[in-house]
């Protein structure tokens, strides 16, 4: 286990707000599924935002069924951990949204979210993770 002192948190911290505002700022608009496993610290020990923008489409396809998603393993531990945990990150707004669109054969409700309440929803992810 390494410690890091309050230094290298705080760079850490720094480097995701960082990357949200790029994200903000940009086309893309928002981040949609962060977690600390989107969060990549590179060589130069900086943390680099991953899976931006992954998670609307995903969720699109499998509704419309053009993929599946295979259920994990039950032996499969830390996989189901990460699977588990992942909704801990998202804004409980966006899970209730999330949870009305199964009902539904399209995701109207999820394609009328601003991008301003997805960037909400980062901002929620981000607090969650500090």
């Amino acid at each position: 286990q390494i410690q890091m002192d309050t230094k290298f948190h705080g760079a850490f911290i720094k480097d995701i707000v960082g990357g949200l505002e790029y994200l903000h700022a940009s086309p893309i608009g928002y981040h949609g599924s962060l977690t600390p496993w989107s969060c990549l610290i590179d060589r130069n020990w900086m943390v680099k935002l991953t899976d931006y923008g992954v998670a609307e489409p995903i969720e699109r396809w499998e509704k419309n069924q053009w993929i599946t998603v295979d259920d994990l393993k039950s032996d499969d531990d830390k996989g189901n951990a990460k699977q588990k945990t992942s909704a801990l990150y998202d804004a409980p707004e966006m899970l209730k949204m999330r949870e009305k669109n199964k009902t539904r054969r399209m995701d109207q409700d999820w394609q009328r979210q601003t991008v301003m309440r997805r960037q909400l929803g980062d901002v929620y992810g981000f607090g969650m993770i500090m």
